[in-house]
């Protein structure tokens, strides 16, 4: 796509697809205490990232019965990830991941609550750290509290800070990263590409909503018309696998067709051509029956634009590729 988003610009847009394993869909349940597999045994030549943090009130839901994690090397390569079972919610939660010693790895941790038959996820929050050989790294979010309303703080916040000390608390607040009921693909995804800050991954492109933590995905759009237009769109993007060079639009509306001439409504030949029309209709861009040429100008005016269901559909699936993300393509 052609146009960057109405916001602030990504932190870097480069053709070059850093290497990064990809995620493992089904994330290792652990126990309290007991070490994450994904981490191995430390054998003395690692450190170990030790994480910690309470639930507070549940407020109107059921008590998760995990708190899932991600762990990223400052390349985006994902070095581990894994669960901790939550038995009782008043009590502290923490796991020990051994890890190779390194600077600026990421650890994003999230989990999902279930209500009325729907499985919600919840961002927990992020936090950047350095593991040194043989040392214990602490990484502290203090109490968090799901279900609190996207942005609301009960205290100070320190969101994307590094923890080596052990000893301080930090309140992280929660925010819901969508309105729909969500697979464990779907979780999985959010927390890969949350992880990732690379390109389209730059949380801004993820979002129809700027807020700390931050939202992700179709359901932060504004109507439930442009929310089911969006995921829609992502579903035909990877059943259909269309996407050429990491671009959507180019892959799966213009097909075989030259972008200029694709660009300006001839001949495209994608696969999701008609579900691009449902999204560019569901935004107000186009009427029902508009030329092929007035869809294409408008695909090419909202480009990546997250604030409707074609860029942020693109967007989603973009960063699936760059993060290696292989959940998202499932959706």
């Amino acid at each position: 796509m052609v146009q960057s988003p109405p916001r602030r610009r990504s932190k870097l847009f480069t053709a070059s697809i850093l290497t990064a394993a990809a995620l493992v869909a089904v994330m290792v349940i652990v126990t309290v205490r007991l070490r994450s597999k994904a981490g191995g045994a430390d054998d003395g030549t690692k450190g170990v990232m030790t994480l910690n943090l309470a639930l507070g009130p549940v407020e109107g839901r059921a008590a998760p019965g995990y708190v899932g994690y991600v762990v990223k090397s400052a390349r985006g390569t994902v070095l581990a990830t894994g669960s901790i079972t939550v038995h009782d919610p008043k009590a502290p939660l923490t796991v020990d991941v051994p890890l190779a010693p390194a600077h600026e790895n990421t650890v994003a941790v999230f989990t999902t609550t279930t209500e009325n038959g729907k499985v919600h996820p919840w961002f927990l929050g992020t936090r950047t750290f350095d593991v040194v050989r043989g040392q214990p790294t602490h990484i502290d979010l203090g109490k968090v509290s799901v279900g609190s309303p996207a942005g609301a703080v009960a205290g100070p916040v320190a969101n994307g800070s590094s923890s080596n000390e052990g000893g301080g608390t930090t309140t992280a607040t929660t925010s819901p990263l969508t309105k729909q009921a969500a697979t464990e693909s779907e979780t999985t995804c959010q927390a890969c590409e949350l992880a990732t800050e690379e390109g389209r991954c730059d949380r801004d492109f993820l979002s129809a909503r700027s807020e700390d933590p931050p939202s992700w995905g179709c359901g932060t759009l504004e109507t439930p018309r442009e929310q089911a237009a969006c995921t829609a769109l992502l579903h035909c993007l990877n059943v259909a696998d269309c996407t050429q060079g990491g671009n959507p639009f180019v892959g799966c509306f213009c097909g075989t067709a030259p972008v200029e001439a694709c660009a300006a409504g001839v001949n495209p030949s994608g696969d999701c051509i008609d579900k691009y029309r449902e999204a560019a209709v569901a935004a107000g861009g186009v009427t029902k029956d508009a030329p092929l040429a007035d869809l294409a100008r408008y695909l090419t005016t909202v480009g990546a634009n997250p604030r409707t269901p074609i860029g942020l559909a693109d967007n989603i699936k973009e960063c699936a590729g760059i993060a290696h993300c292989d959940a998202c393509n499932t959706l």
